[in-house]
């Protein structure tokens, strides 16, 4: 009977649990913890190139600029690069280093199927938000990286809720330019934490019942 009590508390308490999004400040703690990941870094692309959108499609990723601006492949500054490589995207940068502080880097990094795991890079830094949406564009996890912050920075979730876009949001006139990198996504889904505290339950049951 104690069992079957224990049993049912722990159904409902899967019925009633939130879920669980686990948020990364650094790469290397991100792809540490992250499992089967798709990074693309764009650094198979020319700088100058205009990308459409579509070019990776074939991965499982499109990007939009929200404001029909140009997505233009940068060269980054080589002294400010601490992820991989040079290449990075951008509209307020082009690639022969003109800033246009009109434009706005607003970005949608859209999955063809939701992922679990997801996470970019962020460069010249004054002021942007990342937001982590799911497949009703609610949002699952934000981050606000403020003045002052390093040249470069990144953000990344690893949730048991579906991702469907990563979307920047970076308004015009500020005084900076804003490039992304290492769009990097996993749809392998996290062990859920309703059936790890079922497993650890049972394991501990088991432990007992023998050591009767």
């Amino acid at each position: 009977m104690r069992k079957f009590l224990i049993y049912i508390f722990l159904f409902i308490l899967c019925l009633e649990m939130h879920a669980v999004t686990m948020e990364y400040n650094t790469q290397a703690a991100f792809q540490t913890a992250a499992t089967n990941l798709t990074i693309i870094d764009f650094e198979e692309k020319a700088a100058a190139t205009l990308l459409t959108g579509n070019e990776y499609s074939h991965l499982g990723l499109t990007i939009q600029q929200r404001d029909g601006l140009p997505m233009n492949i940068i060269n980054r500054f080589a002294s400010t690069v601490t992820n991989s490589g040079v290449r990075a995207i951008s509209s307020s940068w082009s690639a022969t280093g003109t800033f246009t502080d009109a434009y706005t880097d607003n970005f949608d990094f859209i999955f063809a199927q939701p992922v679990y795991q997801a996470g970019l890079w962020i460069g010249d830094i004054n002021g942007t938000e990342v937001q982590f949406l799911d497949i009703n564009n609610q949002i699952i996890a934000s981050k606000w990286i403020p003045n002052g912050t390093p040249y470069i920075a990144f953000y990344g979730i690893i949730t048991d809720q579906q991702i469907k876009r990563i979307r920047t949001i970076e308004v015009a006139g500020d005084g900076d330019g804003i490039s992304y990198d290492d769009i990097m996504f996993s749809s392998h889904v996290p062990e859920p934490s309703c059936f790890m505290a079922l497993l650890t339950t049972l394991v501990f049951l088991y432990i007992g019942k023998k050591i009767r």
